[in-house]
């Protein structure tokens, strides 16, 4: 009987001290987020099957920060100046895009969105549009290629990158790319990370 219930306090031990740290390495764990939007490079601008068009490529880049309150999601965001790309300019090295938040937000994510721009002048409507189908369809309003770009007819929407806060890993490099028509796009994204 002794045997037994020392064996049992041994056993009941043992797991206090496997369960602490369990919970001291949850703790300790690193959480990044989003620091910067470091650059945008063209990989693939071909309008007619070759590597890279001559014609200009006009991207309007829309910067948008979500979070979740009561299971509703609710967006607001902004938009660089338009960037063209062609084959003698691929790729902008940006400056103080900031992406980070002092706020402690579980619930938070950027969104790095690319649309291409076909009429002059409407840069401004197409980041209302996106801002409004955002917070009316909510996180994932940005999926599906064909009702965004129903909601922007006079332009291209080429895809989005989401960046959620304070998770244990988190890559720099992204890739928005895809097919139009005849048209085929790829765009290397990267941004610097940092630690909450």
């Amino acid at each position: 009987m002794k045997n037994k219930i020392t064996h049992n306090a041994i056993i009941l031990v043992y797991l206090l001290i496997l369960s602490s740290c369990a919970l001291f390495q949850k703790k300790n764990k690193v959480q990044l987020q989003p620091a910067q939007l470091v650059s945008i490079k063209a990989i693939d601008l071909s309008e007619d099957r070759s590597t890279l068009s001559s014609n200009n490529d006009e991207i309007l880049v829309s910067i948008f920060f979500g979070s979740q309150q009561d299971k509703i999601w609710h967006f607001n965001g902004y938009r660089l100046e338009t960037m063209v790309f062609d084959s003698a300019h691929s790729n902008y090295t940006l400056d103080s895009v900031e992406l980070s938040t002092d706020f402690d937000c579980q619930d938070c994510t950027a969104f790095i969105c690319l649309t291409e721009i076909d009429t002059d002048g409407s840069e401004d409507s197409t980041q209302t549009a996106l801002e409004q189908l955002l917070n009316t369809i909510g996180y994932k309003a940005l999926d599906t290629k064909s009702i965004v770009d129903a909601a922007l007819p006079d332009n291209d929407f080429l895809g989005v990158i989401k960046l959620p806060y304070f998770v244990p890993e988190m890559g720099t490099a992204y890739r928005i790319e895809g097919k139009d028509l005849l048209d085929s796009y790829a765009y290397d994204i990267k941004i610097s990370i940092k630690s909450k």
